[in-house]
């Protein structure tokens, strides 16, 4: 399969209709295709992608599928799919297939595992479903008033994440709640950042460290 990048930039305002949005996005898309003839490797080499250290002009690509493939051959029933080699090359790529022949919308994400969680790709698709279930119920609504994020998603983020309440003994100091906590578990992860931890007797240590430090200071 041979394929041809086109460049495309759309000034989203809130004011217009998801209705308005969608046409304005397909007259652009149709426009710019007449850049397409422009190979993508002599762009990034105007560009000097690699002298700015970008590895490419994009990171996420959609692949919109709309060849009508039949299901049946004879009397039995045939399954297309896509096979993937695993070697995405970039961060992630949204499939969207509409090839069966019964109207249906097959929507899929072909990521580097390097680069996302599958958790996070969960909640890309979460609201993705999201997103879409707005436009079709109400394509006369403004883009202002659309939730890019599902209330679901959205109270976990406000108000479980910040739900850190716990009970405590209020006639200790914090610094004795702390020194209880190392010799209950003092191998437990106290600090965390990307991949580096620090356990609860590392830090103990750092923290006396430092106080001996101030103190001769």
């Amino acid at each position: 399969m041979f394929t041809s990048i086109a460049p495309l930039r759309i000034i989203v305002d809130g004011k217009t209709t998801i209705y308005q949005f969608l046409k304005m996005v397909k007259s652009e898309m149709n426009s710019c295709l007449l850049h397409q003839k422009y190979p993508y490797d002599l762009l990034a080499k105007d560009l000097a992608l690699r002298s700015r250290d970008y590895e490419s002009l994009y990171q996420i690509t959609v692949n919109y599928y709309n060849t009508k493939l039949s299901t049946r051959l004879g009397n039995t029933k045939i399954i297309n799919d896509e096979l993937h080699s695993g070697e995405q090359p970039y961060p992630l790529q949204v499939l969207i297939k509409e090839w069966s022949d019964d109207d249906t919308i097959c929507i899929s994400f072909d990521y580097q595992k390097k680069v996302f969680e599958h958790k996070t790709i969960a909640t890309f698709y979460e609201c993705f479903y999201h997103l879409i279930y707005q436009f079709i119920k109400n394509p006369s609504a403004v883009l202002d008033d659309i939730d890019i994020i599902p209330d679901n998603i959205k109270n976990e983020q406000l108000y479980g994440y910040n739900n850190t309440y716990t009970h405590y003994d209020t006639e200790k100091t914090i610094v004795k709640l702390f020194e209880e906590t190392v010799e209950k578990q003092p191998d437990a992860t106290a600090i965390s950042f990307g991949n580096e931890f620090i356990t609860f007797s590392q830090l103990n240590r750092r923290a006396n460290s430092l106080a001996c430090l101030i103190r001769k200071k």
